[in-house]
């Protein structure tokens, strides 16, 4: 797994100071907005949305299905099986109940380098590749951009750091959420306490 922040909404809690001031008329009151509005109103979802990040990542497929059922708020953009060969750099994931037992690593691996060596001797045979994918596994990872607003970040985060949730994709969403709480400063802690507090 991996997660690269590659840009996002410059001066978030500004952005969002000036957003629910506007939707309060603060400043037509006579009161000067600061980040205590924005604190206090966090559930009010749709005034977040005007903050975006977008990431450059690496996950399994299988995790990276679990990951696009979040559709609303969010855009990925993820490479082709169909169109790049996946002999070369083959990587996948292995689940830490199978990577705890020597004896199951050793025989995961060993199948995998099975799959890794059929994809090419398809690929010899001039198997195009978008039929040679299909034995590829879901445990194959695969690069894509994923973005999405800060409302549909939180979302993601409080499904995806539950106890319940698998650990490929939890690993996943504290990463993001770490890396996005260190551009909201003031927020860190506020939307920790939302995302945490059921």
């Amino acid at each position: 797994m991996s997660v690269k922040l590659i840009t996002y909404t410059p001066n978030p809690e500004e952005i969002l100071i000036k957003a629910f001031s506007q939707c309060y008329q603060l400043e037509k009151k006579g009161k000067n907005p600061n980040i205590n509005v924005v604190i206090n109103n966090l559930k009010h979802g749709s005034v977040l949305e005007h903050v975006q990040y977008t990431f450059e990542c690496k996950l399994s497929r299988t995790a990276l299905m679990q990951l696009t059922r979040h559709r609303i708020g969010v855009a990925y953009t993820v490479e082709s099986q169909r169109y790049n060969n996946y002999y070369n750099g083959f990587e996948y994931y292995i689940p830490e109940t199978i990577a705890n037992d020597e004896y199951l690593k050793e025989v995961y691996k060993n199948f995998m380098n099975d799959i890794k060596d059929f994809y090419q001797f398809l690929s010899d045979c001039e198997v195009p590749k978008e039929d040679a994918r299909y034995i590829l596994p879901n445990s194959t990872m695969v690069n894509f951009v994923f973005s999405a607003n800060l409302r549909a970040l939180i979302h993601l985060w409080k499904l995806r750091l539950d106890s319940h949730a698998q650990k490929e994709i939890k690993d996943f969403a504290k990463e993001i959420m770490d890396i996005t709480l260190e551009t909201l400063p003031n927020l860190a802690d506020p939307i920790k306490k939302l995302v945490f507090d059921k």
